[in-house]
């Protein structure tokens, strides 16, 4: 929860012309995911 909520703020304040990429995506130990996303 303290990871999500500011990723929804953050996807709030997103203009529609702007693109989100992930990246850092790949799962270490089968389920520790550090997934991250570049807004912009």
């Amino acid at each position: 929860n303290e990871h999500y909520l500011p990723l929804l703020y953050a996807l709030a304040l997103k203009d529609d012309a702007d693109r989100v990429t992930y990246f850092n995506d790949r799962l270490t130990m089968g389920g520790i995911s550090m997934r991250s996303l570049l807004i912009g």
